[in-house]
């Protein structure tokens, strides 16, 4: 499987061994966590070029699903690439540490090219081999010779360690990537994160109180499911029959702010989807009627007024960071 670079016309691809060793090769190993975690993502990842999360994405399936929350994280990333430009800056460079399939990475990169940067990096990386396979196949028809865009196969605790402070302007951490850390992990990921970057540090979080997921599909997928917060792990049954098991960490909203806090200044750390997903109609459920086709403001005044509220931030879908690093840390 490559891992390429993409600019313009020239492609270049780099052999990764890893993906093609032989499972005959050598005596078996007790399979890690993180090991089952990545072939969860590898099974289900088709289904992520349509959605995310287990939820309808509207990157590029505009209309399925609200993607209230897809919209709320855009726009703190498009915020930054317009202060970018407005402040005259013409290069960028991008991170995006557990892309996926590359959906936000790529429309990231677009956005800026549009936006006028000149000069724009973009590199991608995940622990799950076929989510990279599935980003070089979307990265492939994006020709541009002002964008160099990298997708590879790598594992967050430890890619970052070979990065130089202040590497990238924005670095991206969205969804599950940091719920599926082992817990003694997540203060070295958080400084790591902070101190390869130079701007913004922009990432999401599963919450602990917030409604249940399966992480690689709908919940109505599974027939059965237990997350264990403090052995931090989830086992789960599909309908199909499948047997998954994953690292699953749920956050709090001050487990995440202290997290982060000794190494950036949080500009904003507020709930994704508090009222929406257990407020909003379902649409084949309920008589039709001349308003069911239009967005519910009652439920947008609510998570405004209350994303930031203490007493339900931490049932929210998802939490919202935006971290400015405010000084740079020597690696370790």
């Amino acid at each position: 499987m490559p891992a390429g670079r993409y600019r313009g016309h020239r492609t270049r691809f780099i052999e990764t061994p890893q993906m093609h060793e032989s499972p005959l090769s050598g005596p078996s190993e007790p399979v890690s966590l993180c090991e089952l975690t990545a072939a969860a993502y590898d099974a289900y990842s088709a289904a992520f070029l349509n959605q995310v999360d287990g939820e309808p994405c509207s990157l590029r399936l505009a209309g399925r699903g609200s993607g209230e929350v897809d919209r709320q994280i855009w726009a703190r990333i498009d915020g930054e690439l317009v202060a970018m430009r407005s402040a005259g800056i013409t290069s960028v460079r991008i991170l995006d540490a557990g892309s996926g399939p590359g959906l936000w990475l790529i429309q990231t990169v677009q956005r800026a090219r549009q936006l006028g940067f000149t000069m724009i990096e973009g590199e991608g990386f995940d622990i799950s081999p076929e989510m990279i396979v599935q980003a070089h196949r979307l990265a492939i028809d994006l020709i541009d010779d002002h964008i160099a865009l990298r997708f590879h196969v790598a594992d967050i605790a430890s890619a970052r360690r070979s990065l130089l402070n202040g590497s990238f302007d924005v670095t991206l951490c969205l969804y599950n990537v940091l719920n599926h850390l082992p817990a003694d992990l997540h203060e070295g990921v958080a400084r790591e994160l902070s101190r390869i970057t130079k701007r913004a540090v922009i990432a999401t979080v599963r919450t602990i109180k917030g409604p249940p997921t399966i992480y690689v599909q709908p919940i109505d997928r599974a027939r059965a499911f237990q997350q264990d917060n403090l052995a931090g792990r989830m086992d789960v049954v599909m309908a199909d029959g499948r047997h998954l098991s994953m690292a699953s960490h749920l956050f709090s909203s001050d487990e995440l702010r202290r997290l982060f806090a000794p190494y950036v200044s949080i500009a904003e750390l507020s709930g994704l989807d508090i009222f929406r997903q257990r407020f909003a109609p379902h649409p084949n459920w309920g008589a039709a009627t001349t308003s069911s086709g239009k967005p519910d403001t009652t439920l947008d005044v609510l998570e405004r007024r209350y994303a930031s509220d203490p007493a339900f931030v931490d049932q929210a879908v998802h939490l919202l960071l935006v971290g400015l690093p405010h000084a740079r840390i020597p690696a370790r």
